[in-house]
């Protein structure tokens, strides 16, 4: 939840109870979040939540003598006091290979079970049994959109608001964020040769009005602009919560690496797209100096919505993801339906963009799901 409304996966789950007892238990749920799972040197939740309160008190009151005065409680001293009393003191690392083993058990059996007990479920609430409620959601698809592909990457289907009406960007980006998409990609054009001489509607005024009708979204800002610099700070503020820039419009690859620095210094993520046109080695070094956790191939020629796909991206997905394993996001925009998603699936990306596939003919939900499920099928 907290990776869908930020943008940001924590780094680490800080545990208390008696489940901490258990190396089991500890192993199990780091596998199954991915994320490294702490234990404190006091591990009884009661006592150590009672000693922070406790200290809290005194802190706010040095000279009281006594815990019968309701005041309110001062979160900035119980942040402070909390930090110095949980201290970890046992780490547990995630193992990948069993966190993709809990994906594949999600996909091949859990996320079965609910269809199979839906009858029976709508039977029940049918005969008045109050205590069963009627679904509001598709536990399958829950199960599907939350598990990772076999590597421990994640598995996104991003909807592009290129293809939406421009008029109702803010309802387009509610219908996508309905649909179950966490990301939302949005393309920012400035007519020049870089963004394929294609101008966009989309600004740092559209951005935040995105941003505020939809603030659980992570805004993927693509910039295919001339001078990047020049925007950057406006489209942080904006909203975003990553941006991209194009790699055509930077001098050369120590460019890059300054600009992915610039932007991370807004505090957003940085990545880089290229055109059809680039070929991977002029990346090779930019990925490398670990300044950017996206990459972005795009299968059409920059700046127009329903383009066909350009099969010639594939050997670039295939590339990237052999030379660098590691890479969290690789991303493929352009020309992605159900035709084309799995190729590039099984080329290495995990992260698929569509336009015009996704919003035509208001089957939004329905289409990302079914994206997302040729990405978990053949992604790894």
């Amino acid at each position: 939840a907290l990776a869908a409304a930020t943008g940001e996966t924590p780094r680490a789950l800080l545990m208390a109870g008696g489940a901490t007892r258990s190396a089991l238990w500890l192993q199990m749920h780091a596998d199954a979040t991915g994320i490294p799972v702490m234990v404190g040197e006091c591990p009884d939740a009661p006592l150590l939540g009672g000693a922070i309160l406790a200290m809290s008190h005194l802190s706010s009151d040095p000279n009281g003598d006594s815990f019968t005065t309701h005041a309110p409680p001062n979160l900035e001293i119980i942040r402070s006091v909390t930090r110095e009393m949980v201290r970890p003191a046992l780490r547990v690392e995630p193992r990948p290979s069993a966190a993709a083993a809990y994906d594949r058990l999600y996909r091949q059996r859990y996320v079965h079970i609910a269809p199979a007990l839906r009858r029976l479920r709508q039977m029940a609430y049918a005969s008045g049994d109050s205590e069963l409620q009627p679904e509001t959601q598709d536990e399958a698809e829950i199960a599907i959109s939350d598990a990772r592909l076999p590597s421990g990457r994640e598995a996104l289907v991003v909807p592009s608001l290129l293809a939406a009406d421009a008029g109702a960007l803010s309802a387009a980006a509610k219908d996508a964020q309905a649909a179950g998409a966490t990301w939302l990609h949005i393309d920012v054009a400035d007519g020049s040769a870089v963004a394929g001489h294609a101008i966009s509607s989309l600004g740092p005024a559209a951005i935040a009005a995105v941003h505020a009708s939809s603030p659980g979204l992570v805004l993927d800002v693509h910039m295919a602009v001339t001078n990047p610099r020049e925007h950057i700070r406006e489209i942080a503020t904006s909203g975003a919560s990553r941006i991209t820039f194009q790699f055509e419009a930077t001098a050369n690859v120590e460019d890059a690496i300054e600009l992915a620095r610039e932007i991370r210094a807004t505090g957003c993520a940085a990545g880089v797209c290229i055109a059809p046109r680039t070929p991977v080695s002029a990346i090779a070094d930019l990925i490398a100096a670990d300044v950017i956790d996206l990459v972005d191939v795009l299968a059409v020629q920059p700046g127009r919505g329903g383009q066909p796909f350009d099969q010639s991206a594939l050997q670039k997905l295939s590339t990237i993801r052999e030379r660098f394993p590691t890479l969290p996001f690789l991303m493929i925009d352009g020309g992605i339906n159900g035709d084309t998603a799995p190729a590039a699936a099984r080329a290495g990306a995990n992260v698929l963009v569509s336009g015009s596939y996704l919003f035509a003919k208001g089957r939004i939900k329905a289409r990302v799901n079914e994206l997302r499920r040729l990405l978990h099928e053949n992604g790894h």
